[in-house]
């Protein structure tokens, strides 16, 4: 059995005990799994983390050129959803694929928040008037 070195806990574990990592020499993060998800659960605990400080809402991808509204959505975390249609657009693992898909350049749009709004049910309601007031479609296709 292959073991590793945890960098936080300093224990010596199982390689099963590590989640994955191509960018690594021996192809395993630093962290075990329990201090990774602790530093996980940490992070998103803390109010003034960058990762809960958008909060809830609806929001809108514009593209720059003709500020046309090309997509509305909602989501209970405005910061995580940004970072899914934006983040890695170039590598193959993508998060972000109608930007990909469309062979669209990220620079060309704009992520805004319309509205903050936790309540999901409020949220998908004013999502849905977005759509309706810009007549969009309800699934995204080419844009």
């Amino acid at each position: 059995m292959e073991t590793k070195k945890c960098n936080k806990c300093g224990e010596v574990k199982s390689q099963s005990d590590f989640y994955k990592d191509k960018a690594t020499k021996d192809g395993l993060k630093g962290y075990c799994k329990v201090c990774r998800l602790e530093n996980i659960k940490k992070y998103q605990a803390n109010p003034n983390s960058t990762f809960n400080s958008w909060g809830a809402g609806v929001y809108a991808i514009i593209r720059k050129s003709d500020c046309k509204t090309v997509y509305v959505g909602e989501t209970s975390n405005l910061y995580r959803r940004k970072l899914t249609h934006f983040t890695n657009c170039d590598s193959n693992k993508t998060r972000c694929s109608w930007i990909k898909n469309n062979n669209l350049n990220p620079n060309d749009y704009e992520f805004t928040i319309l509205n903050r709004i936790e309540d999901p049910t409020w949220r998908k309601r004013l999502e849905n008037i977005y759509i309706e007031t810009l007549g969009l479609p309800q699934k995204l296709n080419v844009l």
